[in-house]
């Protein structure tokens, strides 16, 4: 057993570091929380205290509780508890929300006793976790270690990371993304429909997974073409199943409820960049987010371009699915929605930044720009500041 693991942690030289940013991430949360009053939350702070104590019991009598998950209990997040712990309501706005981080941190949340937050913390790590092995795997697959090492570092401290550890859907989209592909490249069809099944229900706008599927469905062998498109029929048939229920118990489809109670729609992607542009010279605004969202949103279309360059058709079609629906969504006022932290999971975009990061200069820059910009922004989402 013993060998087992140094055979792991030898072949994976990433682990350490892996563990070395979770908890400093971990201990930057309490910091900041311990030392900084935070921002007036967009909720009712009776509200939030209310839901505060359901899911971290013993919260008031424990400062370590208060100091290890006080930071996290931010945004969506307050949401998936209240969905874990409540299941779903009409029209309130949690439909928006895929069912299967939350039925997990549920599960997992009753077999603590109650502790839903530490819970969600848990999945989001484990899969993180899981995640990282695969994407390993998946770089070593298309270049050499030290740079498929530096793929998966970059992406653990990449500016908007923390959102990886914590109580958000982004390391379980990620790992069954890696699931989903890793399975369609072996031409696994009935795995792939599963797992991209998984995938859309943990985060709807993972249907884009169909986009480069289709093209490796279409490059497989004939044979296989039908038994292979049925198997991935599960992935359409799992949006449109799920919105069918939802339209059945609670009176809305999922994309009503985006548009009657979040106000976000789709708009052409230029429209958006230009108006956090706008945003940014006209009133001199100092919220990050603006910043961010445009910044990865020029970054990652240049990658995807590279990407069609230098690696197969599949990986860019995969990054153009994900990076569209990640622009094209904006708010009522015209701006870009969470790009910084949608782009997370675009993994190919990764492994060019660690192709040139065979620079020395662009990869200690690099490094040292999204290591500041990862303790920047997550002491401002700590603080109930907005970020992605």
């Amino acid at each position: 057993m013993i060998d087992k693991i140094k055979h792991i942690i030898k072949t994976n030289p990433w682990l350490g570091f892996f563990l070395f940013i979770q908890v400093a991430i971990l201990v930057w949360g309490g910091v900041v929380f311990g030392l900084f009053s935070p921002i007036e939350p967009a909720f009712d702070p009776d509200l939030i205290n209310e839901y505060q104590l359901q899911i971290v019991p013993g919260w008031e009598g424990s400062r370590f509780l208060q100091w290890l998950l006080g930071s996290w209990f931010r945004w969506d997040n307050t949401w998936f508890m209240r969905i874990a712990m409540e299941g779903y309501q009409p029209v309130d706005g949690r439909l928006t929300f895929a069912p299967v981080y939350p039925f997990l941190v549920g599960f997992l949340g009753r077999i603590l006793g109650g502790q839903y937050l530490l819970a969600g913390l848990l999945v989001s790590s484990i899969s993180m976790l899981g995640a990282c092995f695969l994407l390993y795997e998946e770089f070593q697959r298309l270049t050499d270690n030290d740079t498929a090492e530096r793929g998966l570092r970059y992406l653990l401290h990449f500016p908007t990371a923390f959102f990886l550890f914590g109580g958000y859907t982004e390391s379980l989209f990620l790992l069954l993304l890696l699931l989903t592909w890793r399975a369609a490249r072996k031409e696994a069809w009935f795995q792939a429909g599963v797992w991209g099944a998984l995938v859309v229900l943990t985060r709807f706008l993972g249907g884009v997974i169909g986009l480069p599927l289709a093209y490796l469905w279409w490059r497989t062998q004939r044979k296989h073409k039908v038994k292979a498109a049925l198997s991935l029929s599960l992935i359409p048939l799992a949006f449109v199943g799920w919105n069918l229920l939802a339209k059945w118990q609670y009176g809305r489809f999922v994309w009503e409820e985006i548009d009657n109670v979040w106000k976000l729609h789709t708009y052409w992607s230029f429209a958006g960049m230009w108006n956090n542009l706008k945003e940014i010279l006209a009133y001199k605004m100092l919220s990050a987010h603006l910043y961010a969202d445009l910044f990865m949103a020029v970054l990652f279309i240049a990658l995807t371009v590279i990407v069609f360059r230098k690696l197969p058709v599949e990986y860019g079609l995969l990054m153009v699915g994900l990076l569209a629906i990640s622009v094209l969504k904006v708010t009522n006022y015209g701006l870009l929605e969470s790009v910084s932290r949608y782009v997370l999971p675009i993994f190919p975009g990764f492994l060019v930044l660690a192709d040139w990061g065979k620079n020395r200069w662009f990869h200690w820059v690099w490094t040292v720009l999204t290591l500041a910009l990862l303790l920047l922004l997550s002491s401002i989402f700590f603080t109930w500041g907005w970020v992605a």
